[in-house]
């Protein structure tokens, strides 16, 4: 106020006209303050400002909506520091909160170094395990990880590429940018940083003017008692959870006295199917294999379901446990899983050790299977055809000279002559044969999948001829029975059987 009134002073003696006093220059800012406080917020502090501390702001009443109707969702940058888990350094890390509007009461959360779509889907999945149902509404913020495309997107053609939103049946609203008042998160962080944050020993305050007195200089006392355990990840994750059941008893004025616990546990739904759920979760992605693979995230992934596949196909996983990827049809039928692959010793048999060698032994032979198994197609097919195609088009026939060679007779191969002495001799080694103990069968210990299972067991029985116990049978006759067998699996063992068959009595 001096300020300006200095500067009026000047202005109105240059101008030769009388200055009031400054008493009377207060008097009619004050007045004109009063009448016109909307032009003195907006000129002196913006249109935010105007609409924050002047214009009309909407009641909304929560007590119409039951729990899990609407949660909210927003990311906050911790006003203290924890152990990154990659350098091991001191940093702030970004806390993830999915908060129901009815109870007042976080539901979801996780603890990231940053604030991505791996950690805001992974808060929900918290938060719908927790509600024991699926929320109807989420109302979220406009950051660049909340509008991902893994959450929003939408495709006409094909329902089970659409965001996650969409699968799950949940109406998204977005918050206005720059409104803080529209998320109720915003006042429970708040709450969470002036009840616990403040309290730990490695807060750092959200800005100069708030930081503790052990950073400030000069505070030496504060310096020499500072306590410096500073949290990890997983123990901040621990602290947040201690204090949300701490924060759910304490009864709430807004609540009309209630305590956001009771009021959540009230509502709770009757629980959802969590295998289910899992693979609604699963990121989802096109790929075209070539040569039974393809990559993901620099990683290359293969699988015997792709073999002889000249089409897109669609990729299920999760990027906290990449050792599996789920392989479908576009049209949301399994064909298989593929699995990370390893680059083998270049020089296995040389200078590799016995493990190198296996694997390099047993690459060899995936190839020369899949290879006979296209072998084996290939001739049943020209058995089939026959002699057609190219090799009979008009232009190329030509008219066959029959040949007035008389032919050889074939000679008759004599039988050996083998007398009672060495007849006898070789029924009695016969008999010893038959007498000698058979191996016993080896079986693994752990089968990484169900195809790799049946397989070890196809090739038991219809390759080697052995006998499986009665439990490998009944696990043959139900992958037998099932869809995968039906529409992936099936046809390549019917081939691999005739094969085999043909094999064994050829000897």
């Amino acid at each position: 106020m001096a300020l300006a009134y200095e500067t009026m002073k000047g202005i109105f003696e240059k101008h030769g006209e009388p200055v009031p006093s400054y008493r009377s220059v207060v008097r009619f800012a004050r007045r004109f303050d009063e009448d016109h406080h909307d032009l003195v917020v907006l000129k002196r502090e913006g249109e935010k400002a105007l609409k924050d501390k002047v214009g009309p702001y909407i009641a909304r009443n929560d007590k119409l909506l039951s729990v899990g109707d609407v949660i909210f969702c927003d990311g906050k940058v911790l006003n203290f520091q924890c152990i990154h888990p990659t350098t091991g350094k001191p940093f702030r890390p970004t806390l993830i909160c999915w908060y129901d509007w009815r109870s007042r009461m976080p539901v979801g959360w996780e603890i990231m170094p940053s604030e991505n779509t791996i950690a805001i889907s992974s808060a929900l999945h918290m938060a719908i395990g927790t509600l024991a149902q699926y929320p109807r509404c989420v109302y979220i913020d406009n950051g660049k990880a909340f509008r991902a495309k893994y959450f929003s997107h939408i495709d006409a053609d094909f329902e089970e590429f659409n965001g996650l939103y969409a699968r799950l049946g949940i109406a998204v609203q977005y918050s206005r940018p720059y409104e803080a008042r529209t998320k109720i998160v915003e006042r429970f962080f708040r709450t969470f940083d002036e009840q616990c944050e403040r309290l730990l020993p490695s807060y750092v305050g959200n800005n100069i003017d708030n930081k503790p007195a052990w950073m400030k200089r000069n505070e030496k006392y504060h310096e020499a008692t500072h306590n410096e355990w500073v949290p990890t990840l997983r123990e901040a994750s621990e602290i947040f959870r201690l204090y949300a059941w701490w924060y759910g008893q304490q009864a709430q004025d807004d609540l009309g006295g209630q305590r956001p616990l009771d009021l959540l546990q009230g509502g709770l739904g009757d629980g959802v199917d969590l295998t289910e759920l899992d693979r609604h979760f699963l990121f989802r992605q096109k790929i075209h294999p070539k040569r039974c693979g393809f990559t993901i995230g620099n990683v290359r992934f293969e699988s015997d379901a792709l073999y002889g596949l000249n089409k897109e196909l669609m990729a299920m996983y999760r990027w906290s446990d990449m050792s599996e990827v789920y392989l479908h049809t576009m049209d949301g039928e399994r064909i298989g899983t593929a699995r990370p692959t390893e680059a083998l010793h270049p020089l296995a048999r040389l200078f590799g050790d016995e493990l190198d060698l296996i694997k390099v032994q047993e690459a060899n032979k995936r190839q020369r299977q899949l290879k006979s198994a296209t072998m084996k197609l290939v001739k049943d097919f020209d058995a089939e055809v026959g002699e057609s195609g190219l090799q009979s088009l008009p232009w190329m026939r030509q008219e066959s000279v029959p040949l007035k060679a008389v032919p050889m007779p074939k000679a008759v191969q004599a039988e050996p002559v083998m007398d009672d002495v060495e007849r006898e001799r070789l029924e009695a080694l016969q008999a010893k044969v038959r007498q000698l103990p058979t191996s016993t069968l080896e079986i693994p210990d752990f089968f990484p999948s169900e195809l790799e299972k049946y397989e070890w067991c196809f090739e038991q029985t219809v390759k080697y001829g052995h006998e499986l116990p009665a439990e490998y049978q009944s696990f043959m006759n139900a992958y037998e029975a099932s869809k995968e067998y039906e529409t992936a699996t099936g046809a390549r063992f019917e081939q691999l059987r005739t094969f085999y068959l043909k094999q064994n009595i050829a000897r």
